[in-house]
């Protein structure tokens, strides 16, 4: 049995496409525990296998429409390994701090 990563995830956009894109796809490949939102951000947690689901991430990233006021941050987290890592999307662009 694969250790389950939990990825806790905050998003916000001014754009109300990208929010749909972005529920759609999660709940699609995740099933998101929690989803809670207002006007513009969401917000739940999602688990994956071992670690962060980058090449996921990556793909929804590239589906958004460009969007100066999208941010994404992925707080991710597997006890057993002792795996911590966090991962932010803005101006485009993946970042990781761990």
């Amino acid at each position: 049995m694969a250790n389950i990563c939990i990825n806790w995830f905050y998003c916000r956009s001014d754009k109300d496409g990208n929010l749909t894109k972005i529920k759609m796809f999660l709940d699609d490949k995740f099933g998101i525990d929690g989803l809670y939102g207002n006007a513009n951000w969401i917000r739940g947690s999602a688990d994956s296998r071992w670690t962060f689901p980058e090449e996921e991430f990556e793909e929804l990233t590239a589906q958004l429409e460009d969007d100066p006021t999208l941010f994404i941050e992925v707080v991710s987290f597997e006890p057993g390994l002792g795996y911590l890592e966090a991962h932010t999307f803005q101006a485009g662009e993946w970042h990781v701090m761990s």
